[in-house]
Formats: C-alpha cells, sequence, structure tokens
C-alpha cells in the first residue's frame, strides 16, 4: 500500500512534492513489485530460456544502497538484493 495521499502529492508537484519521509515506503514497494513480476516470468518460462532485465543499475544492484547526499535513499534496499536471496547464482 502506498503512502497515504502519495498520488496527490505528486500529482501536485512530480516527486519532489512528496514528503521525503515516503519515499522509501514508497520506494521499497516498488522493488518488491518488481521481483514479483520477475518470479512470475521465471515461473511462466521454466527452464526454456533465460531471461533479461534492463532496469537501472540502482535497481539491479546486490547490495544495500549508501548515500550521504540522498538522504532518503541511505539503506534503501534495491531489487537486486532481494533478486540474489530468492535466485541465488541464477541472478546475475
Amino acid at each position: 500500500m502506498l503512502p497515504r495521499g502519495f498520488f496527490e502529492q505528486s500529482e501536485r508537484g512530480g516527486l519532489s512534492a512528496v514528503e521525503p519521509r515516503q519515499m522509501p515506503d514508497a520506494q521499497a514497494m516498488r522493488e518488491v513489485a518488481m521481483l514479483e513480476n520477475l518470479s512470475w516470468i521465471v515461473e511462466r518460462e521454466g527452464t526454456r530460456g533465460r531471461v533479461f532485465l534492463y532496469a537501472h543499475i540502482g535497481h539491479l544492484q546486490k547490495h544495500v544502497h549508501r548515500s550521504e547526499v540522498v538522504k532518503f535513499l541511505d539503506g534503501f534496499v534495491p531489487f537486486g538484493v532481494y533478486a540474489q536471496s530468492v535466485f541465488g547464482a541464477d541472478y546475475v
């Protein structure tokens, strides 16, 4: 579930209008949704082939994000961390 008022705030002024405290929850939900999509694709395809992901490196990385500049991203857990935990060595 997105933080209360998330869409209304972003419609008024883009992501800069969203309260900083809401960003970690919204971002985490996005990363988990990406993992759910990948899991569905892998389950559907089975052993017939490989899956190629196209995304920003910030989502694909396999470590927790650290940033002193963008405070709301410090400690952010990207999709790649989740994918690594689910798919292990198959996530390259």
